[in-house]
């Protein structure tokens, strides 16, 4: 039915015209709807279904409306700079992919991620990006692949990747890193399923060899490091030469790129042949921690194991804080490795706190034993109480020892004394006329008989002895001791 206005044109010409412009004026409200009901493709993309391409069209600026539909858009090679939390005011429940790959963004804002719930490849590569703060990717429990490679990273927030669970794959090359972001790995923020960590073509001098060689073999197999101006030791070197050994990627597709620099000569050379002597054997590693606390000045003895071996079976090797590594026979200033695998630490310092490495190279399997071990400086409480204890100890000791003498030593001259007094008393008994005389002299007893001098000689000791005079007759053995008679 026509609208009640084109009743209202005049007759003839006129009004042929004029019914005309209301039909082409209702076919243009017809079109408006439509195009509003399908949500519409923004006027500087092209949209494939639910591929929404967007890529080289000069856009200074994000603004999404309408694009719910979409399950992959990409936005590269143009002119964004920042990416707000407002770039999409929906979000987009059905978006997988995103790409904003080469252009100027320098920022992004917290939050700019948070409408894609169920995204699982980002690429950001070839931008402008110099920091990744806490939260930034919103803890996208599906995002997998993560391309942040060619950009001005040289800061990552512990917290940057809390909450990615599902993240397999992160590139990170050729950016400015210049540490290790070990909290990727390991910690209570580190990413279980983590498999590829490419960080070639930094500014990295070093690398935390015992952190690493803890992880797991898929996870080591895939730590790209060629690029960086490593300095050269015998840690790295164990590394690289323990990954060429089980022939992991990372080593064997770029062992040219690999190079390290002298330390205080700036020469490159490669970190493979580098002159560390030993060997090192392919296996997986199992991983085992401890604690070791000592005083300033201490020893302490490390083992592999549980105890020390009496003999070495598998060939080790000892890695230290200071990144050296120490194999059987092996010694410095304070450490020295015994033939059988334990390490010895004399005269601890402060500086020697750390974590020890033990890896064991068996045929099965590696085993590696990490040790903490914390040198702190002596209490002066503790050592008080030590030289209290000590006093104490020796003066308790002393009277005891004062006691022993007194009351259980052997009785020698004074016991020796009374029993002779005794004996003499009980011969006097007997020989109530008799007197004491000196040997060469003879006498005359009150009974007429001649006197004679006797020496008697006691049965319990040969050495005491005295004389007494007695009359010679048949009474030799009255005093059943040993009688000696001497003729004056």
């Amino acid at each position: 039915m026509l609208p009640a206005w084109l009743h209202s044109c005049p007759q003839g010409a006129q009004k042929l015209l004029c019914r005309r412009v209301g039909v082409a004026l209702g076919l243009l409200c017809c079109m408006c709807l439509v195009h509003s009901d399908m949500q519409g493709c923004l006027s500087a993309c092209l949209c494939a279904g639910d591929v929404v391409a967007c890529s080289g069209r000069n856009i200074s600026s994000v603004s999404m409306h309408g694009l719910t539909f979409a399950s992959r858009l990409d936005l590269s090679y143009n002119q964004i700079s920042v990416l707000d939390a407002e770039w999409t005011p929906v979000p987009l429940a059905k978006l997988d992919t995103l790409i904003l790959s080469h252009n100027v963004i320098s920022h992004l804002s917290p939050g700019s991620l948070c409408r894609l719930p169920i995204l699982r490849y980002a690429d950001l590569s070839s931008n402008r990006l110099r920091s990744l703060s806490a939260l930034t990717f919103c803890e996208l429990q599906h995002l997998e692949v993560l391309l942040l490679f060619n950009n001005q990273i040289s800061e990552i927030s512990p917290q940057s990747f809390a909450g990615l669970h599902s993240l397999h794959r992160v590139y990170l090359s050729w950016n400015r890193l210049t540490e290790f972001p070990t909290g990727i790995l390991v910690g209570k923020l580190s990413l279980p399923h983590l498999e590829f960590l490419d960080l070639s073509n930094n500014l990295l001098t070093g690398v935390p060899v015992h952190d690493i060689m803890s992880l797991p073999s898929r996870q080591q197999a895939g730590i790209y490091l060629h690029g960086n101006p490593l300095v050269c030791d015998c840690a790295l070197h164990a590394l690289l030469w323990y990954w060429a050994r089980r022939s992991f990627l990372p080593v064997i597709d770029f062992r040219g790129d690999y190079t390290c620099f002298l330390s205080g000569f700036g020469t490159a050379v490669s970190p493979l042949p580098l002159n560390c002597s030993g060997r090192v054997m392919d296996a997986p590693l199992d991983y085992e921690r401890g604690v070791s606390k000592v005083h300033v000045g201490d020893t302490l003895i490390l083992h592999c194991g549980d105890s020390a071996p009496a003999q070495l079976h598998e060939p080790l090797l000892w890695l230290t804080p200071a990144q050296s590594v120490l194999w059987p026979g092996d010694h410095t200033e304070a450490l020295r490795v015994y033939p059988n695998g334990s390490l010895l630490l004399t005269a601890a310092r402060p500086e020697d706190s750390g974590t020890y490495t033990c890896i064991t190279f068996m045929s099965m399997g590696n085993l590696s034993r990490t040790v903490e071990v914390v040198v702190r400086e002596r209490d002066p409480n503790d050592q008080t109480f030590s030289t209290a204890l000590t006093t104490l100890a020796s003066c308790g000791t002393s009277l005891v020892l004062v006691l022993l003498y007194l009351y259980l030593t052997p009785c020698h001259y004074w016991c020796k004394d009374k029993k002779a007094s005794r004996l003499a008393r009980n011969h006097a008994n007997v020989w109530g006329g008799t007197r004491y005389e000196t040997e060469g002299d003879t006498h005359t007893s009150r009974t007429g008989s001649p006197v004679v001098g006797v020496v008697f000689t006691l049965p319990d000791d040969g050495n005491a002895s005295y004389t007494q005079g007695i009359s010679a007759g048949p009474m030799d053995d009255a005093l059943g001791g040993t009688v000696n008679t001497h003729d004056s």
